[in-house]
């Protein structure tokens, strides 16, 4: 019988897989996209310095400075990845492989957050807690949302159904077999990296997109958690 911190894990990647599978429908609401998308930036930049990289640092005894390599190697791929989709995306002939591309990155990044989780749990529930909020808000909303893949693909329900899955599956595979702590930590610095552009990019909108109340009003209550988690 499974233990208590895989069944949470397990819950919360159902909770994640329905966010994406639906998200196009959450993304109808798009009159308030900019409040919602600027307070989980809040939230989740206010997550990654104040929780996320403290945690992180514990793996300098595992991994030294090479740590560090694993949060660049995750911002950088991301960032070329994406931005090479973008670019090429007006191109009829390449549109099939570039959703493809795009399908296989968005199911690394989530299939690896659904490990992260896993592990989180088993240290603390409160780590897995705080690690899974931001997620769950920009898996509804974020650009690393379902309803970001290429029509082509998401509209094959089977495929759809897999990606929205990622997490969870993800989830299952941590918990079938148990990974060491320099893996751990290498898994969570390239995550790390990865939410770090992400984050950034969404919470620095262009011209006048973003709502900086909102922004500024996901920090302060996130803060102010974790500060009274800090202190029980």
């Amino acid at each position: 019988m499974i233990n208590l911190a895989a069944q949470i894990a397990i819950f919360f990647g159902i909770l994640v897989a329905l966010v994406h599978y639906y998200s196009q429908r959450v993304h109808k609401y798009h009159s308030y996209h900019n409040e919602l998308l600027s307070f989980a930036a809040g939230i989740s930049l206010t997550y990654l310095l104040l929780f996320l990289l403290p945690e992180l640092y514990e793996g300098v005894a595992q991994l030294h400075k090479l740590l560090f390599l694993f949060v660049l190697f995750g911002a950088v791929l991301f960032h070329v990845v994406e931005k090479y989709i973008y670019q090429h995306k007006k191109s009829k002939q390449l549109i099939a492989d570039l959703s493809a591309m795009h399908a296989i990155s968005f199911f690394i990044y989530h299939f690896l957050m659904g490990v992260v989780i896993v592990n989180l749990l088993n240290r603390d529930f409160t780590l897995g807690l705080l690690f899974f909020i931001p997620i769950l808000t920009y898996s509804a909303i974020g650009q690393v949302s379902l309803k970001e893949i290429h029509a082509k693909v998401t509209e094959k329900k089977m495929v759809r159904f897999f990606l929205a899955a990622s997490t969870l599956i993800g989830i299952i595979e941590a918990i079938i077999i148990q990974i060491n702590p320099k893996l751990f930590y290498a898994l969570l610095g390239f995550v790390a990296g990865a939410m770090l552009y992400h984050i950034m990019r969404e919470s620095i909108p262009s011209e006048k997109e973003g709502n900086a109340l909102f922004f500024l009003l996901g920090s302060i209550i996130y803060t102010i958690l974790i500060v009274i988690i800090w202190n029980i």
